[in-house]
């Protein structure tokens, strides 16, 4: 019984032990599980606040505009290219409503928001307005936010594209214009009514332009003096402008007229007149103001070399500032018009087409002219062509465009031209295309080709004309707006700045040319090398010091400095830095670097005028002191002891009554010398003020009377030439010249050391000239622009508040020549 109580106990206690160590294993085993759970988790933490970290960089970093705000407008979140892009501070707009501190308004805010009702992303154009009130246009793209912390709000990107859509606009424009010139052009070629066809002309180049009126003038010649005039012939007017046709003073203008001045001295060369009317002289807006005139752009129409005319555009609603693409156009069409003056003129000697067709078009430079017969063989190929293709005249005459501007493995094009062909046969119908052509040196060319008829007396179809404008340039503009990379590499290389990334080992990973040039250093020699190879201290310890500043954020986000270059050249630089982030990461620095060479010159010129200024005040100040004690001195010295004499010998007659005859005489004769002296002396005095006969006489005899007494008062031979009759300047440009004469007068008596002097005065081209030219030892060539040459500054300014103009001249020891000019303005001889 003992024996089986053991055995019992035996067992409980092995079982016990079992138990234990089942139960220490399930322990075991949880622990290990926890611990690897929390491993796990920890894991996922450091990936998720990686991510967070990479998503805060980019966020911050991307230079577009980025942000999450509620459907109400409320902003949760922006990044800080809101500063650069609109220049508000992410941290003040947080909380405003987006379209309260982008000044959108409700209608356009209200169609932004609900573009995302039935999509999840929605694309848009919108305009911002930014802190300083400019206006930009940004493209953006929106989802909804499905984020648990920020559930029900947009979350955008949007791209400033403001400078891309004025490029567009200006591009339609262009395109518009062209358009209309090639209009014009095929208007003047096949209308045999050529009254009507300019008339028709002037009307779709006014509504191509926008402007108010067009007009043609022609020039004709006063058949008794032979005077070269002006009349007016052809006009088109928007509705509501006042027509100017019937005008009698456009008729028999003479181009000697004040107007016509400045309009012909352009004109007759070829070039443009043009410009805003209220900047323009007196005559010219006496004549255009009547007509309403606000802006004004005159092209002149030549036949052949004959200066036969000009075609005229007036805005008479706004001051507009005409482009060179427009004048460049409005030239070509000008052109074409002088051409069809030329067959009206000729038209009984020009029968020949193929003539005819060179008199309208051989003027146009920018637009290649091509005619050729219906097998493709070229028989007519302007100057345009030339330009375009590469081919002179005589290189093509006779060959077929086939294999020569078109590949003959082109089958596109080649199918495209003769299906134009083809409808141009049997329709008579005019046509415009995008065609893909060759240049002689076997690049591509995208031209924009409008193709019309040739037709003989009998209504048949014997060729082909073709008008072509080279579209090149917009057609990679649009290759690159759709494909971003191709974008990036050619702001890359394009930009005018340097730029530079740079690894975290500190050396360069690429570089664009503008940075090659900068350094001056090619760029094989630069990638993979320390960031500071092209620098001239470019020691091992700035490249570690680099790396730490690298590691540690402390790079500048923008610095002016002066870098020295390798070849010891020292040059003023701006340069922006920013980081980027990759997700593997790995970051790189981004240097732009920006040329301010001109800018700081630019800074040294202000500094030294300001400086000029400043001492040209002080010497004001000094003068009117002087001036100012020199008539206190005149007064006391001479004023105030010939009063007193007077004092006492008027008092003096108080004891006249025992006084004889000749003793009263006597005294009375002492008053009178007094009085006399007063007299004198006021008049010295008045006259160093401003002499009188200044305002008397006038300023030619004022002129003689400084000459004559600066030489009795120095003893320096003056003579003085003048072949005009005194003019009538005002007052104060009187006074101006007649001062700057007494401050050249002073300088040859203080500085020159001159025996003798010239002052010749005459009218030169409408303008009075004054010349004084002494002998003596000259002015050194520092002085001119030493800002202590107050004298000189004084002079200049005097001449420039008068509209005119000082130059001074100086040889050392052969003497100087100051020369003053001032227009007349239309004063009478």
């Amino acid at each position: 019984m003992a024996a089986l109580s053991n055995e019992i106990w035996w067992l409980i206690l092995v079982a016990i032990i079992v138990l234990f160590i089942f139960i220490g294993l399930i322990v075991s085993s949880v622990l290990i599980s926890n611990k690897k759970l929390l491993r796990v988790q920890q894991e996922k933490y450091n990936e998720l606040r990686k991510s967070e970290k990479m998503y805060a960089d980019l966020f911050n970093n991307v230079s577009d505009l980025v942000y999450i705000h509620q459907f109400d407008g409320t902003i949760l979140k922006i990044n800080q290219a809101v500063d650069r892009l609109l220049g508000f501070k992410s941290d003040e707009i947080i909380g405003q409503k987006f379209q309260d501190v982008f000044k959108i308004p409700n209608d356009v805010f209200y169609s932004y928001i609900h573009s995302l009702d039935n999509k999840d992303l929605a694309t848009g154009i919108l305009e911002l307005k930014s802190k300083d009130g400019r206006e930009l246009v940004f493209e953006y793209q929106n989802t909804i936010a499905k984020d648990i912390e920020i559930k029900g709000a947009i979350r955008g990107i949007a791209r400033d594209v403001t400078e891309r859509i004025k490029a567009e606009l200006a591009l339609k424009r262009k395109d518009a214009l062209l358009s209309a010139v090639a209009d014009a052009s095929i208007l003047l070629l096949v209308n045999s009514e050529h009254q009507v066809a300019i008339n028709d002309v002037l009307r779709i180049l006014g509504e191509a332009t926008e402007v108010d009126r067009v007009y043609i003038f022609e020039n004709h010649r006063n058949p008794i003096t032979g005077e070269l005039l002006m009349s007016q012939k052809f006009e088109w007017c928007r509705e509501g402008i006042e027509p100017q046709i019937d005008n009698p003073i456009l008729q028999n203008l003479p181009y000697s007229h004040p107007y016509a001045k400045s309009l012909f001295e352009k004109v007759k060369k070829g070039q443009i007149y043009s410009g805003i009317v209220k900047y323009m002289s007196e005559p010219e807006r006496e004549i255009l103001e009547p007509q309403n005139i606000k802006s004004i752009l005159i092209i002149p129409i030549y036949f052949g070399k004959q200066f036969w005319g000009f075609i005229g555009f007036d805005d008479c609603t706004n001051e507009r500032e005409w482009t060179d693409t427009e004048k460049s156009v409005l030239k070509t069409a000008a052109g074409s018009i002088g051409g069809l003056i030329g067959l009206m003129q000729f038209e009984k000697q020009l029968k020949d087409t193929n003539i005819f067709l060179s008199s309208i078009l051989e003027s146009s430079i920018t637009i290649s002219i091509i005619t050729f017969d219906l097998s493709g063989v070229i028989n007519y190929w302007n100057s345009g062509a030339e330009n375009l293709f590469g081919y002179s005249t005589s290189e093509v005459i006779g060959k077929n465009i086939i294999g020569l501007i078109i590949k003959e493995e082109d089958q596109v094009t080649r199918s495209k031209l003769h299906n134009l062909i083809l409808i141009a046969k049997s329709q008579n119908r005019t046509q415009s295309t995008e065609v893909l052509f060759y240049h002689k040196n076997g690049n591509q060319l995208w031209v924009n080709l409008t193709i019309s008829p040739i037709i003989n007396e009998n209504g048949e179809v014997i060729g082909i004309s073709s008008i072509g404008e080279d579209i090149t340039q917009r057609k990679i503009t649009e290759l690159a707006l759709i494909q971003n990379e191709e974008m990036f590499r050619n702001v890359w290389e394009n930009s005018v700045d340097g730029m530079r990334l740079v690894d975290s080992d500190a050396r360069i990973k690429l570089v664009n040319s503008a940075f090659c040039n900068l350094v001056e250093m090619p760029y094989e020699k630069l990638i993979g090398q320390n960031y500071n190879v092209c620098y001239f201290d470019n020691h091992i310890l700035g490249v570690e010091k680099f790396k730490q500043n690298l590691m540690n954020n402390q790079i500048p986000t923008r610095q002016v400095t002066t870098i020295k270059l390798w070849n010891g050249k020292e040059i003023p630089v701006e340069i922006s830095n920013s980081f980027i982030d990759f997700q593997d990461n790995k970051r790189v620095l981004l240097s732009i670097f920006r040329d301010i060479s001109e800018q700081k010159e630019f800074e040294r010129k202000i500094r030294i005028s300001e400086e000029k200024y400043r001492r040209l005040a002080l010497h004001l100040q000094t003068i009117r002191e002087e001036e100012r004690t020199k008539i206190a001195r005149d007064i006391h010295d001479h004023l105030g002891q010939q009063l007193t004499a007077l004092y006492f010998e008027v008092s003096s007659i108080r004891t006249m009554r025992n006084w004889s005859k000749e003793a009263i005489e006597k005294n009375l004769d002492g008053i009178n010398r007094l009085i006399d002296q007063l007299i004198e002396s006021v008049q010295k005095i008045s006259t160093e003020l401003r002499p009188a006969i200044l305002d008397d006489l006038g300023l030619i005899p004022a002129i003689e009377w400084e000459v004559n007494a600066f030489q009795n008062r120095t003893g320096i031979e003056v003579e003085l030439k003048f072949d005009v009759n005194d003019l009538k300047f005002s007052k104060t440009t009187s006074t101006i010249i007649y001062r700057i004469l007494q401050e050249a007068l002073t300088n040859v008596a203080r500085h020159s050391k001159a025996t003798r002097v010239l002052v010749n005065l005459n009218v030169l081209n409408g303008d009075f000239v004054m010349v004084i030219d002494d002998n003596g030892i000259g002015i050194a060539e520092e002085k001119f622009s030493d800002p202590k040459s107050i004298g000189l500054i004084g002079m200049k300014e005097r001449a420039y508040s008068a509209k005119g103009n000082l130059k001074i001249e100086s040889e050392l020891n052969k003497g100087t020549k100051v020369t003053l000019t001032i227009p007349i303005n239309g004063v009478q001889l």
